[in-house]
């Protein structure tokens, strides 16, 4: 009789985990899962390979827009080349929402390979030449008003150049930004990610190195870094702003670096960019800075902080600092103005020193050559002692106290083309000395 041979005894020491790993080999062999993985990797190919011949030719080409048109909803018209090696899109029109529609009126394409594996349009390099955001929804009166832009679907540009885009809304003056270039830009539903980007907003504000995300929803959330160029302030020897910005654009607060006639300066600011004139609010510090006037005089602001707000155009400013200079007295000054086309006019500056306290008021003036027209008043104020010595000829002159008002009216080239320099002074006594 013949007998089968008793099973294999199991050793009762032997880890569990490692006789699974055993059974898993004896029933799914590893050369198997070795095949399958290589199996789907030569269908992944297969498909890219098919993918990348259609969109290099035309009626490929003809086939993938037509396809993307109808599944996205977006209509354009098409000219010659591929979408391989380029293609022109002309009369592009996004139905984004009810109110809203994004038109391109012509773009050279380049497909990118995620559009092979992902449900999205992916163009590696796109030059742009308009592009509309039309909101047919009238205004509601409040000061920011902007709709939510949400594509139909999800945009990728691993580069793009776009000439101008242009927002219009019925009854308010359009939005015009220009000379736009981005690196690996996407654009998911309402959120817009830049990895590198420069923009030009009208001729008020320049963009460079602009990395970061905005939400274009709501008040249009944002977080975001650039170099940032405010033609205003570039106009008063403020270097471009090393910027770092959170909150919306209705309402944009960030920190600052920038350099002041080329000294340092730190601070904060709060913005409303895409409001009308840009209204802000800014503090600024600084360690040392020169003032670019009165260069003779070698002026220094010292550990001083100056607060300005309003708009680009009417810029209202204040200031504390300590004050160092050849002539000027040197001491504590605080003061407030305002910077309006090209002028600064001083409120009140108050100046403490170690000759006494004065009050100065007036106009600088820097829209040609450089103009000043001041006011000094003391009372009190030890004007022959705050005299310089180079002016020793003139210190016996001069009246010991000022009790009254200074006039000085200093132009750098007048009429004739010389410097000349004007001075008024009217005591409380009567002494009066125009020279």
């Amino acid at each position: 009789m013949q007998t089968n041979p008793p099973p294999a005894q199991q050793d009762p020491a032997e880890d569990p985990a490692q006789r699974d790993a055993r059974a898993v080999r004896h029933w799914y062999p590893l050369s198997f899962l070795i095949k399958l993985m290589v199996l789907i990797l030569i269908v992944l190919l297969i498909m890219f390979a098919i993918f990348y011949y259609m969109a290099g030719t035309e009626s490929g080409t003809k086939f993938l827009l037509e396809k993307a048109s109808l599944e996205t909803g977006v209509k354009f018209k098409y000219g010659k080349g591929n979408l391989r090696d380029g293609i022109w899109i002309e009369d592009v029109f996004i139905p984004a929402n009810t109110d809203l529609d994004i038109t391109v009126d012509k773009a050279y394409v380049k497909i990118g390979w995620r559009a092979v594996f992902s449900k999205e349009i992916h163009l590696r390099d796109a030059d742009i030449h308009e592009i509309d955001i039309i909101n047919r929804k009238p205004p509601t009166g409040d000061p920011y008003d902007y709709k939510t832009i949400e594509l139909p679907v999800n945009l990728r540009f691993d580069k793009a150049k776009i000439d101008l885009i242009t927002y219009r809304q019925v009854t308010k003056k359009p939005v015009i930004v220009h000379d736009i270039y981005a690196k690996d830009l996407t654009w998911v539903g309402s959120t817009v990610e830049v990895g590198l980007g420069n923009l030009q907003y009208a001729d008020v504000v320049k963009v460079v190195n602009l990395k970061g995300t905005i939400e274009l929803h709501d008040d249009y959330l944002l977080d975001a870094k650039a170099i940032v160029t405010v033609s205003a302030l570039k106009k008063v020897y403020v270097d471009p702003l090393d910027v770092v910005v959170t909150g919306t654009l209705k309402r944009t607060t960030g920190k600052v670096r920038s350099r002041y006639n080329d000294d340092k300066v730190e601070g904060e600011f709060i913005a409303q960019g895409l409001d009308d004139h840009a209204p802000f609010q800014a503090k600024l510090r600084w360690d040392d800075v020169q003032l670019p006037y009165l260069e003779s005089q070698n002026i220094h602001l010292k550990s001083g902080i100056a607060t300005a707000s309003g708009v680009t155009s009417n810029i209202r400013l204040r200031i504390n600092s300590e004050l160092e200079a050849k002539d000027i007295p040197s001491g504590h000054y605080q003061g407030r103005g305002v910077i309006a086309d090209s002028q600064l006019n001083i409120g009140i500056l108050t100046a403490d020193t170690p000759e006494g306290q004065l009050s100065l008021t007036g106009k600088l003036d820097w829209s040609k050559a450089f103009k000043a027209d001041l006011t000094a008043t003391g009372r009190g104020y030890k004007l022959r002692q705050a005299i310089p010595k180079e002016y020793d000829d003139y210190r016996a002159y001069a009246p010991k106290v000022l009790n009254g008002k200074l006039g000085l009216k200093f132009n750098r080239r007048n009429e004739k083309g010389a410097m000349q320099i004007d001075i008024d002074l009217d005591q409380r006594d009567g002494e009066r000395l125009i020279a």
